[in-house]
Formats: structure tokens, C-alpha cells, sequence
């Protein structure tokens, strides 16, 4: 599974995190799709982070691959965080002569 994980990421642009925080509470919804105790979340956000930070599992490609942003603070700080990302990552685009993101 590693393997088609990591070739999945070499295709995205951009992965953004939105990480347990004590001073930026995020609600998680109960969808039905996932557990929302607490338990369950800190470990989920513990071994993403191991994932990409320390390189768990070998998932994520290791010369290319999306850019991994962590988004921080009230709702409109996350988003407007996003929108940086998205607009660096398409500047980026533009001068490796591509010229719209998602190509």
C-alpha cells in the first residue's frame, strides 16, 4: 500500500494539515466515516505528523511530492493560510511552465 501512497502523492501540489492544537480548537464532526474521541484523534494526528515530518512508513515521495502545509488559528487564519499556499504554489507552477495549478 506505501508504494501507491507515495505515487498518489508525487501527483498533489499541496497537502494541507489542520493539527491538534490546545489554543485553536477544531470541532470534528460526527459523520459516521471516522471516531471523534479524543483518543482516536491524537493518535491519528501524532502518526500524520510522524508521516511527513520524520518520514514514518517511507510514504511520502522523497524528491518531489506535495508541498506539506500546517494550518493554524481561527477558521478565516486557516483559509486565508490555504490561499497563500494555493498562490505559491502557483507562482511555482507558472515559472516550471505550467500554467494552471492542478496540471
Amino acid at each position: 500500500m506505501v508504494p501507491t501512497v507515495r505515487e498518489s502523492l508525487d501527483h498533489l501540489d499541496l497537502l494541507a494539515f489542520v493539527p491538534m492544537c490546545d489554543q485553536w480548537l477544531v470541532e470534528m464532526e460526527a459523520d459516521g466515516i471516522r471516531p471523534i474521541d479524543l483518543d482516536y484523534r491524537a493518535e491519528m494526528d501524532a502518526i500524520f505528523k510522524e508521516i511527513y515530518r520524520e518520514g514514518r512508513y517511507h510514504a511520502m515521495p522523497q524528491n518531489s511530492g506535495p508541498e506539506v502545509i500546517e494550518l493554524i488559528g481561527s477558521r478565516q487564519q486557516r483559509l486565508q493560510q490555504l490561499n497563500a499556499a494555493i498562490e505559491r504554489v502557483k507562482a511555482t507552477r507558472k515559472t516550471n511552465g505550467f500554467e494552471s495549478f492542478g496540471q
